[in-house]
């Protein structure tokens, strides 16, 4: 692919990101060029995140790896093939990934992390984090904490996978926390106590919090053009405070428009995060913290088990092979490191259910030294987007598992 180069970097070229640009606007557009974005390791989901971080249009992308191409890569790694066994991955990705977009500058490195010092993080403003040990992990995330750098975490085990971001430890700040159009609704009536009651059945779209602007009111013509605070009462009604001291009387009409406020996220470390997770349930309805209590829900055997994963590798330098292969050894030894983590998280007013927890194990066990090639496309779209969301203040990133 072959384009011309803008001469100006804050220039937007509208052939190749008109409908980018139509999501996230000029503004978003314009900070995605001011980043330079490392991934560690290009394994099957760190060159599907890779891929879509060129294509968005970020300043550049550093893919750093020190693994050589195996045939287990073959599987997910679509950039790599059977002459490249034996060779760094990243380095033979490099070309590939080039190609997909003339904007963005392209590097490797194949620097071992254990010879990464912070200056040499410090030259980044996200950093993405694949395939590597929990001690690995922390490290890293307490540089990127230390010099306000985003850090985000992927990985995939056979069919389980995770996601951590961490925005750093000052307040993040959200330009827009939904990407969509201001909402309004008509008016029904308007109490002097300011409880609104919107017109039919109609539900109000307002939360908590949420700014609202009255216009068209006949009335409270006072109220016009004025800024109120929201509590969500019902569907049907909210409030806005007490308006006596307005004057006048709401006789009929009238509309209330969300006003699009900033808001400020704070994030935690990821070794807090490790023992007291708040992590989004898989509907994406709300977050699961330790004080739910009750039954643990699946997600936090997945959590608990994918830790002890991260810690295996880093005790045994490996994988846990399939239980066929070594009698169950490496069974116990996941289920004893994950045991560890799951009583760290719990309490005695949760319940755990040793039947589904253990089963979760032999799953991930059966699978864990390959990974999914449609999962690694899906996780690979998501972690993609949480970058862009997180270097950009578009949309709200994950909070945080």
């Amino acid at each position: 692919m072959t384009t011309q180069i803008p001469s100006n970097d804050e220039d937007i070229d509208d052939q190749l990101y008109n409908r980018q640009r139509y999501v996230l606007g000029d503004d978003a557009m314009k900070r995605l060029r001011q980043h330079h974005v490392l991934i560690i390791n290009a394994g099957g989901l760190g060159i599907e995140i890779a891929k879509n971080v060129v294509l968005a249009g970020v300043h550049s992308i550093t893919l750093q790896d020190t693994n050589n191409t195996n045939m287990l890569d073959l599987a997910t790694q679509y950039y790599l093939h059977e002459e490249n066994i034996g060779k760094n991955r990243a380095e033979c990705s490099l070309e590939k990934l080039r190609a997909l977009n003339d904007y963005v500058k392209v590097h490797v490195s194949t620097k071992s992390l254990s010879d990464c010092t912070n200056e040499y993080f410090q030259q980044f403003t996200c950093i993405v984090v694949t395939e590597c040990t929990l001690d690995e992990m922390k490290r890293i995330n307490e540089l990127c904490r230390i010099n306000n750098i985003i850090f985000i975490m992927a990985d995939i085990y056979g069919v389980f996978s995770r996601c951590f971001v961490d925005c750093g430890n000052q307040p993040f700040t959200v330009f827009d926390k939904d990407g969509e159009q201001s909402k309004e609704v008509f008016i029904n009536h308007i109490s002097p106590e300011g409880i609104v009651t919107v017109a039919g059945d109609e539900r109000h779209p307002f939360q908590d919090n949420d700014i609202v602007l009255f216009r068209e009111l006949i009335g409270l013509e006072n109220l016009n053009k004025c800024e109120r605070t929201v509590k969500d009462l019902n569907i049907h009604q909210f409030s806005i405070g007490d308006i006596s001291s307005l004057g006048g009387e709401y006789k009929r009409g009238g509309i209330a428009r969300e006003v699009k406020q900033q808001i400020q996220i704070n994030f935690k470390s990821l070794n807090e995060q490790i023992i007291n997770p708040r992590i989004l349930t898989i509907d994406g309805s709300d977050y699961w913290t330790k004080n739910i209590t009750g039954e643990i829900p699946q997600l936090i055997y997945v959590h608990v088990i994918m830790l002890a994963i991260s810690e295996f590798k880093q005790l045994y330098q490996r994988l846990p092979e399939p239980i066929e292969i070594n009698e169950e050894s490496d069974q116990i030894r996941l289920t004893n490191l994950a045991k560890k983590y799951l009583n760290e998280l719990i309490s005695k007013d949760h319940s755990v259910n040793e039947d589904r927890f253990n089963h979760l194990i032999k799953y991930l066990l059966y699978s864990a030294k390959g990974s999914f090639a449609p999962l690694c496309s899906a996780m690979g779209g998501f972690v993609g987007q949480q970058v862009l969301t997180s270097i950009t203040g578009k949309f709200t990133p994950i909070q945080q598992w």
